[in-house]
C-alpha cells in the first residue's frame, strides 16, 4: 500500500526555468507532466461500503445504471439523494462513543480513465487526490493502491507499479463517515465526495519534494533577505540547486548560490538520528540571497518577486525548474500592537 499525505508546499515541476516561468500561476496542469482529471466521472452512491459491487474496480467492470458526477464537487450537492448535514457541538450521527461510526454509512463509487504518455514510462506516476470527505480508497487497472484519511489535506498515491501502456482504469471508493470524523468534526458542513481537483503527475527518480522559503526585510538597511531550502527525493548524490530572483517584471535582481544537495554518511546519519529519536527528514540543499534595496510587500503594496528554482543533475544539466512569488516583510509586535516594518 503506498500513499502520503502532503504536507508541503504546492508545487508543480516543469522541464526548464522558462516553461516554469511562462505558466499561468491558476493553471494547475499547466507542465506536460501533470494530466488533470477533474470533469465528469462515472459515480455510484451505495449505503454502506460492503454494498460495492463485487467486480467495480476492475477494469471491464459493468457500470450500467451509474451515473455522471462532476469532479471536484460533493455528492450531497448533486442530486444524489444523500444531503449535507451541519454539525456545531453534536456528532453528525448517533453513536454515543469514539470510534464508532452509523450503520448505514453513505458510499461514493468514483470511475474514470486515463492515458498515461509513452515518455512518461521511465518516470513514476502518481495520483493526486486534492481533498476528500473522509475516507478515500483507490484501485488502479483493478488493483489496491493505499487509502487515505485527511479530508483537508491532499493525499498522494503511487501509480507506479500499476500504470500500463494504453487506457488504465482509476476507481476511488470513498467513505462518508470514519473514526476521522470524531477528530475533524467542527462547526461546519459535513458533505460526501471529492471536493478538490484530482491529477495524475510524472515524477523522476530524483525530484523536488519541498520548497521552503522564509523571505525578511530590514527596515534599517532596505535590504531584503530570502532563506531556501530545496527538499529532493531519490538518489541525489551529486545533484545541486541554482536559483535566481526576478522582479514583477521579469527582470533578474539577483542569483542565489549554488547548493550541492546534502547527503550523509552512514556514521554522521546514525549519530543524527540517535539524536532526533531516528527521525531522518530526506535530503535538501540550503541557499541564501540578500537583495539591497528591495520593495517591500504590505497588503497596501504588494510588492512581489519571482523565484526559480533549478535542480541540476551531477553534469549540471536541468532536471526540473519550479517558479514562485514571494514578498520581502517583517513583522513584529510594539506597543502591544502587530505592524509591519517598512522603510
Amino acid at each position: 500500500m503506498s500513499s502520503t499525505v502532503c504536507r508541503r508546499a504546492t508545487l508543480q515541476a516543469f522541464p526548464d526555468a522558462g516553461a516554469a516561468t511562462a505558466a499561468a500561476a491558476e493553471d494547475i496542469a499547466a507542465t506536460p507532466w501533470r494530466i488533470l482529471l477533474d470533469g465528469d466521472w462515472r459515480f455510484l452512491l451505495v449505503e454502506r461500503p460492503e454494498d460495492a459491487p463485487a467486480d467495480w474496480t476492475a477494469p471491464q467492470a459493468d457500470l450500467s445504471g451509474w451515473r455522471s458526477i462532476c469532479v471536484p464537487g460533493v455528492w450531497t450537492r448533486q442530486d444524489t439523494g444523500d444531503a449535507p448535514h451541519y454539525a456545531n457541538w453534536l456528532m453528525p450521527f448517533d453513536c454515543p462513543h469514539a470510534p464508532q461510526v452509523p450503520e448505514r454509512n453513505p458510499t461514493g463509487l468514483y470511475r474514470m480513465t486515463f492515458e498515461a504518455p509513452p515518455q512518461w514510462a521511465a518516470r513514476g506516476t502518481v495520483l493526486h487526490v486534492g481533498g476528500f470527505e473522509s475516507v478515500a480508497l483507490v484501485w488502479c487497472n483493478g488493483e489496491f493502491v493505499g487509502m487515505g484519511k485527511d479530508s483537508r489535506l491532499p493525499s498522494e498515491f503511487d501509480l507506479s507499479p500499476y500504470v500500463k501502456e494504453g487506457e488504465n482504469a482509476l476507481a476511488v471508493m470513498v467513505v462518508r463517515w470514519s473514526d476521522a470524523v470524531w477528530i475533524e468534526d467542527q462547526d461546519h458542513w459535513n458533505h460526501g465526495g471529492l471536493h478538490r481537483s484530482v491529477y495524475i503527475e510524472s515524477r523522476a527518480p530524483v525530484h523536488v519534494s519541498d520548497l521552503h522559503v522564509v523571505a525578511d526585510y530590514d527596515a534599517e538597511t532596505g535590504a531584503g533577505e530570502a532563506r531556501l531550502r530545496v527538499s529532493v527525493d531519490g538518489p541525489s548524490a551529486g545533484y545541486s540547486v541554482r536559483a535566481a530572483l526576478y522582479d514583477a517584471q521579469g527582470k533578474a535582481v539577483g542569483a542565489f548560490p549554488s547548493a550541492p544537495v546534502a547527503q550523509f554518511d552512514a556514521e554522521a546519519r546514525a549519530v543524527e538520528q540517535l539524536a532526533a529519536a531516528y527521525a531522518f527528514y530526506g535530503f535538501a540543499a540550503e541557499t541564501a540571497l540578500t537583495l539591497p534595496g528591495a520593495a517591500p510587500w504590505s497588503a497596501e503594496r504588494p510588492n512581489r518577486y519571482r523565484l526559480v528554482v533549478e535542480l541540476a543533475d551531477p553534469d549540471g544539466a536541468v532536471c526540473e525548474a519550479h517558479a514562485l512569488w514571494i514578498g520581502f516583510r517583517r513583522v513584529e509586535v510594539a506597543g502591544r500592537r502587530l505592524k509591519p516594518l517598512l522603510n
